[in-house]
């Protein structure tokens, strides 16, 4: 798929297997997140939008949750956290609409996705 080094946290790369397109975000120093590229509310897109670190309140002041990033829908600006593939601050396992998310590996230097 890509090197370890091609892409910081908060980046993204887009990659087609078949006749589907995944986006593929870089999430931490090894961690990465791969979800559809598509929006599942009305069928965006989702690298013609923005990722965004998730930020979290404690003790009054905003904190960047670490490894945690949202994809935005360019259309509706629907958030979906890459760590669940769920809106952020959802119950989780009931929550719509949802991203199915796929697993990435890093292997030495390489990272590669599984479908």
């Amino acid at each position: 798929m890509c090197r370890l080094g091609e892409l910081r946290p908060g980046d993204f790369r887009v990659l087609s297997t078949g006749s589907r397109e995944l986006l593929v975000v870089r999430t931490g120093d090894e961690s990465f997140a791969a979800v559809p590229n598509a929006c599942p509310h009305q069928g965006a897109r989702l690298s013609d939008g923005r990722v965004e670190r998730i930020w979290t309140a404690r003790d009054g002041r905003l904190h960047e949750a670490l490894e945690r990033f949202a994809v935005v829908c360019p259309w509706h600006n629907f958030e979906f956290d890459l760590s669940t593939g769920c809106p952020p601050y959802s119950d989780g396992e009931r929550c719509r609409p949802r991203l199915r998310r796929h697993e990435v590996l890093v292997e030495g230097e390489d990272v590669v996705l599984y479908t």
